[in-house]
C-alpha cells in the first residue's frame, strides 16, 4: 500500500515552462507533484476497471532496498516562486493516458533489437 505523488506530464511541462520563462534569480529547489498520494494498489485497481480486466493483483510486502513507503510533493515553493498549480487530477490524467494507450499500436518493430544491443553492451541479465 505504498503510495507516490502521481503527476500528469501537462503539468510537469507547464512547470517546467515557468521555471523557464520565471524571473527569480538564485538557485531553487522546487518540487513538482500533484501534492496528493496515491497508492500503488489504487493505481493498479483503476487500471483493471479500465480496461474491464479481472486481473488479480497481488501484495507480495516485497520492496526494493532504500525505496521509501510513501512520497508526496510539498508544492509550497514551486507555488511561491513560479505561481505553479497542478491542473491533473489523478483519476482525469490516468484515464487520459490509458484512452491514449487503447488507441495507440505498441511499435515493437525494434524490440529484438534492442534487446540484443543490450546483451552486447552486458546490460541484459537472465
Amino acid at each position: 500500500n505504498e503510495s507516490r505523488d502521481f503527476v500528469y506530464i501537462d503539468d510537469v511541462v507547464e512547470a517546467t515552462y515557468l521555471a523557464l520563462t520565471a524571473k527569480i534569480t538564485g538557485v531553487h529547489a522546487l518540487n513538482v507533484g500533484s501534492g496528493v498520494p496515491i497508492s500503488v494498489h489504487t493505481v493498479a485497481s483503476d487500471i483493471c476497471t479500465f480496461f474491464s480486466s479481472n486481473s488479480e493483483i497481488r501484495i507480495t510486502g516485497e520492496f526494493r532496498e532504500g525505496d521509501i513507503r510513501h512520497g508526496c510533493a510539498d508544492l509550497t515553493e514551486v507555488h511561491r516562486q513560479l505561481g505553479f498549480t497542478p491542473k491533473w487530477r489523478f483519476a482525469d490524467g490516468l484515464r487520459q493516458f490509458l484512452e491514449w494507450a487503447r488507441v495507440s499500436a505498441a511499435d515493437t518493430s525494434t524490440y529484438n533489437q534492442s534487446l540484443d544491443e543490450l546483451a552486447s553492451r552486458g546490460l541484459l541479465h537472465g
